[in-house]
């Protein structure tokens, strides 16, 4: 398994993160929904692999020969005319990467989430340091399914 799978490359963490990863020499496979405008932007030698987190089916086929995911795909905005969005993509897109990851063999999955995640009063803190506040909008509570997800996987 030679790939490394990057999803959210088109954004500003997986377009860097994309840069990174090249320069490091990895061969590095985006999941991409446009791959005509995906190749406008992304580094050259990249592999785009046509696809959503939200469709599981996609993932299957992004995934072969992958040995590393690093998910940065999500839906930023704190708010949305249609909140049930949030729990589409950034809880069900996180759950159907998990699941081909885990199918596919993945031996690493890095998962890029936010920092309404964290209780930011405290120093230091890190990816256990959980908030002490109620969640309050839909992203907030989506980012925070997720990333319990993650971590049960």
């Amino acid at each position: 398994m030679r790939w490394t799978l990057v999803t959210g490359s088109t954004g500003t963490v997986g377009h860097a993160l994309v840069r990174a990863l090249r320069a490091e020499g990895r061969d590095v496979r985006c999941l991409v929904r446009h791959k005509e405008r995906a190749a406008l932007i992304l580094p050259a030698g990249v592999d785009l692999a046509a696809g959503d987190v939200t469709d599981a089916p996609s993932l299957t086929a992004a995934l072969r020969d992958c040995s590393a995911v690093f998910h940065a795909a999500g839906l930023p905005e704190q708010w949305h005319p249609d909140p049930g969005v949030f729990e589409r993509v950034n809880v069900g897109g996180t759950a159907n990467l998990v699941e081909a990851s885990l199918l596919a063999g993945v031996s690493s999955f890095v998962y890029t989430s936010t920092q309404d995640l964290f209780d930011v009063q405290r120093d230091p803190y890190d990816e256990t340091t959980r908030p002490q506040r109620p969640m309050t909008s839909a992203y907030e509570v989506s980012k925070t399914r997720a990333d319990a997800l993650v971590e049960r996987a």
